[in-house]
């Protein structure tokens, strides 16, 4: 059975590497996702928005580091790089379609905390900082 910061990491590759069906089986059936949203989301939504990015930004890198492992807890710190590259579309009330700019995209360092319970994902809670998240993101392309 793998570690959790293994299965942390096979999720975080599987996404990076547009591996959508191996993503969404690490996900557990109860995933939520909260963090810089307006509200936390479940899986599917989380797995909408995540490649409507991926769709718009081929080289999306998150640059994960796992910081520290205690049971099935991981603590890590992401930094996402990107290039716009096409139409953004983000499947979420009051988006609306954000045309290519080619701005290159770079993300402060979020603290994220992994949960992973019978070997996948159940909660993702990333850290809302300033310039972070998907308002950070927003305000990166439309300054590109």
């Amino acid at each position: 059975m793998s570690t959790p910061s293994a299965i942390v990491e096979s999720l975080m590759t599987s996404m990076t590497e547009h591996r959508w069906e191996s993503a969404e089986a690490l996900l557990a059936d109860d995933f939520v996702f909260a963090g810089p949203v307006p509200q936390p989301i479940p899986k599917a939504a989380f797995l909408a928005v995540e490649k409507a990015i991926h769709g718009a930004m081929d080289d999306w890198d998150y640059a994960l580091r796992v910081v520290e492992e205690h049971g099935g807890v991981v603590k890590t710190v992401i930094r996402i790089t990107a290039k716009h590259a096409r139409t953004l579309a983000l499947p979420m009330p009051g988006f609306a379609p954000v045309h290519a700019r080619g701005a290159a995209i770079a993300l402060p360092e979020e603290p994220t905390t992994f949960v992973v319970k019978g070997g996948k994902v159940a909660r993702i809670d990333v850290a809302e900082i300033p310039g972070g998240g998907v308002g950070g993101l927003l305000a990166q392309i439309a300054a590109g």
